[in-house]
């Protein structure tokens, strides 16, 4: 997910929490006074209060093998300049649980104009699906697309990739990822986000083998 936009595995510093429940339903809320620690003096700028500030919130209802969830994102630019513009994201997301299969989908609309992060954050809209299937209880496997259309220029994407997971033990996981991209004309999406690069036009493919242990 971090390939196709950060912010999906994002975190804030400086950041207050809420999470409240109501029966099937799940309020949250987040406000970051500086998201980035290496923001200059902790995004503290005295009359300057929207300098680095991030805001969220989000809705969840869950009932059995159903959940939904909304969320709403503003992140403002770092510096004095920059702290009117801001990027802002809406998110729909479901699932459905049928015995060991999983079926997710979701749409995102990514809104822009801090220059600094135009490039790692383009404005975007993006619709996704994917399988999740427990094949045994060691050994999992996942299947997602994602399509992306870029809306400054006339550029699209499709990311798809396969994961497998395998429980070595409870601390303990082997794990392989492949993903390939496809870029149209004007396109430029990598297949491992912002830690490599792609030519415009070009597809990519990424495999990936590891083993992950909890301490």
């Amino acid at each position: 997910m971090s390939a196709q936009d950060a912010q999906f595995v994002g975190r804030a510093d400086n950041a207050l929490s809420y999470l409240g429940h109501a029966g099937p339903f799940e309020l949250n809320a987040l406000y970051s006074f500086g998201y980035d620690s290496t923001i200059a003096n902790g995004a503290q700028v005295p009359g300057e209060f929207r300098v680095g500030k991030q805001f969220d919130m989000g809705g969840r209802y869950r009932q059995g093998p159903f959940n939904l969830t909304l969320v709403y994102e503003q992140r403002q630019g770092t510096s004095v300049a920059s702290s009117g513009d801001s990027e802002r994201r809406y998110l729909a997301g479901g699932s459905w649980a049928i015995g060991n299969a999983t079926l997710y989908a979701g749409y995102e609309v990514l809104l822009n104009d801090i220059a600094a992060t135009l490039a790692a954050s383009p404005p975007q809209t993006m619709a996704f699906g994917g399988l999740r299937y427990k094949i045994t209880p060691a050994f999992h496997v996942s299947a997602a697309s994602y399509y992306h259309a870029f809306r400054k220029v006339s550029a699209h994407a499709i990311s798809s990739g396969v994961n497998a997971d395998y429980l070595l033990s409870k601390r303990t996981t082997l794990y392989t990822d492949v993903t390939y991209v496809i870029n149209s004309a004007k396109s430029a999406l990598s297949a491992t986000g912002s830690t490599t690069s792609v030519a415009t036009g070009a597809n990519q493919l990424a495999v990936v083998v590891g083993i992950v242990h909890a301490f």
